[in-house]
């Protein structure tokens, strides 16, 4: 008896002459041979469409083999020709078996994928325009709500996305996240002017007007995508377009928090210079925090430089923590000297609970922050717990922290004389808690005289 993977194997690699003979021989009728499932729940047709055997194809619908057999993923030989774009193939399935044709075009996948869906996702343009020819639903739907437009477009197949549109296609349509199409040509880098000409063209531009500002899931319009991706042309075109430049998505951020969060330097830089620029630059999210602020949490220094020649404002944020404290908790030492030498104010201001940007630096254990700050003479100041930064080093056990500040150049015996109800004595809190730390204290206070040992002027201080 034949084994199936046997058959399938056979079919595409002999004469198709052979073919009968060859299984009559194995005590097998046609129809028994052309039915074998192999262990991937191919059909003979199934692996014939595979190699792309048009002969092979041709022999196996002569002996009965349906196009509309499914896979275990429940794909036809139809779905298999239109991934791969083997026009003449599909065609010849259609011509041989018409009263099948209409099954087929219908037919879905375990994503729910009609073959329109395969040939799109795969920008196979001459099948989409044939297949729809023929009657397949040009607006049908997959499992994620996808139709072949949005398909198309999700996977940049741009001639197919144009096809399409000639041809009808529903471009109002969203995906699971309600993503329209215009999302995915933003996303994905497609030409904007070309996809907006033929929606013109061939649609309506009040079509195209309507999908400028839809917000998906997440309530983000195409010129957020656009923003953070930094598109700068597919920006311009959208503002062009009339797409609003401060809508707000679900977090109330604006395309400019986006472009100030990603660093996109040239993108906030047109936004600003839109005509609605100078209204968004201090417009706050859902936290308190404008661009300003991000830009300095992220430490895009070339963005705070934008913001601040621009005119932005030092607004606090729902904690009252202002754009340097931000920089100083994230670590960006360049963005806190750009802030601290336009507006030295900041230095010492607090937050909603007291703390300083050397406590904030201190909680986050960052000691370049920490070293900046002390080298800008910052003061040793006491939050609303009455904590120094010195006690958040030692109650949170970072080395790193501490060391930044009981070693530091100018400053260490300020920080090593602080007191508070928490640490009456750092030098015992230190010992304690983080005798390494400690040590480097001690080796800092030792002194040696700059003379060979056996001089009688050498000398060791400790002090």
């Amino acid at each position: 008896m034949l084994q199936n993977s046997e058959t399938a194997t056979y079919i595409c690699s002999k004469e198709p002459c052979a073919y009968a003979q060859w299984g009559e021989q194995r005590g097998c009728t046609r129809e028994e041979m052309i039915s074998f499932y192999d262990s991937e729940g191919n059909v003979p047709l199934h692996s014939a469409v595979h190699g792309g055997d048009i002969k092979a194809v041709e022999l196996c619908l002569k002996s009965g083999a349906k196009i509309s057999t499914q896979q275990h993923d429940l794909s036809t030989p139809v779905h298999l020709a239109c991934a791969q774009g083997a026009i003449e193939i599909v065609k010849l399935m259609f011509t041989m078996q018409p009263l099948e044709k209409r099954i087929c075009l219908s037919c879905t996948d375990v994503q729910k994928m009609t073959p329109l869906h395969c040939a799109s996702m795969f920008d196979h343009p001459d099948i989409v325009e044939y297949l729809i020819r023929e009657g397949a639903d040009i607006n049908a739907l997959d499992k994620e709500h996808r139709s072949p437009l949005l398909l198309a477009a999700s996977r940049c197949g741009w001639k197919t996305v144009h096809v399409l549109i000639r041809l009808g296609a529903n471009i109002s349509e969203k995906d699971s996240n309600a993503r329209n199409v215009l999302h995915f040509v933003i996303m994905n880098g497609g030409r904007l002017p070309d996809f907006a000409e033929e929606v013109s063209k061939t649609q309506s531009h009040s079509q195209l007007e309507h999908l400028l500002n839809e917000k998906d899931n997440t309530g983000c319009s195409p010129l957020h995508y656009a923003s953070r991706d930094g598109h700068i042309r597919s920006l311009e075109n959208l503002i062009r377009l009339g797409a609003c430049i401060n809508l707000k998505n679900n977090n109330n951020e604006s395309p400019l928090h986006f472009a100030a969060r990603y660093g996109r330097y040239n993108t906030v830089r047109q936004l600003l210079d839109s005509e609605k620029g100078s209204f968004i630059i201090n417009e706050s999210d859902g936290v308190g925090m404008t661009p300003l602020h991000i830009a300095s949490q992220q430490g895009h220094t070339r963005v705070v430089q934008l913001l601040l020649n621009r005119g932005a404002l030092l607004h606090r944020d729902h904690n009252g923590r202002n754009p340097l404290q931000l920089a100083a908790m994230s670590g960006y030492t360049q963005t806190i000297e750009l802030l601290h030498s336009v507006h030295s104010h900041l230095l010492d201001q607090v937050d909603k609970d007291g703390n300083t940007a050397l406590h904030l630096a201190t909680m986050e254990n960052k000691p370049q922050s920490i070293s900046v700050l002390l080298s800008m003479n910052c003061k040793l100041l006491y939050n609303y717990m009455d904590m120094s930064a010195i006690d958040y080093a030692i109650y949170y056990k970072y080395p790193e922290a501490a060391l930044a500040m009981v070693t530091h150049e100018e400053r260490a015996n300020e920080v090593m004389i602080l007191k508070s109800d928490k640490h009456p004595c750092v030098t015992l809190a230190l010992i304690a808690s983080m005798p390494k730390v400690f040590e480097a204290v001690q080796d800092k206070c030792i002194t040696k005289a700059n003379c060979k040992k056996d001089s009688k002027s050498f000398y060791v201080s400790y002090r």
